[in-house]
């Protein structure tokens, strides 16, 4: 029963993730909470997914704060629509990935 918690709680991360568009990002911190507090789980498969949400919030706010920085000599905006991009696949692939019972590869990666 806990790993169905688990998992639960993981597509909820997913889903707080993808609605950091409408919410301004609120969605994923609340997300990134739960993917701390989560991410001991014993099962291997759901702790890769929780790391990650982890770096994905992470990376995604660094990148953020430098696309925001570079808005003033224009070159942000283009960034930015990249950087949105990038967090879109890397949550698609990833919530697909979790309902398909597998886990991340590489869940420390940059990449998708």
């Amino acid at each position: 029963m806990a790993d169905s918690d688990d998992r639960t709680i993981a597509i909820v991360s997913y889903i707080l993730y993808l609605a950091t568009f409408v919410t301004g990002g609120i969605a994923a911190i609340v997300g990134v909470i739960l993917a701390y507090l989560k991410r001991d789980t014993e099962n291997p498969v759901l702790a890769g997914h929780y790391e990650y949400l982890i770096r994905t919030f992470w990376i995604g706010l660094a990148g953020s704060v430098i696309c925001f920085i570079l808005i003033f000599v224009v070159i942000g905006i283009p960034l930015f629509i990249a950087l949105a991009v990038w967090w879109l696949l890397r949550l698609v692939v990833g919530v697909v990935r979790l309902l398909d019972n597998k886990p991340i590869p590489d869940p420390k990666t940059w990449l998708i």
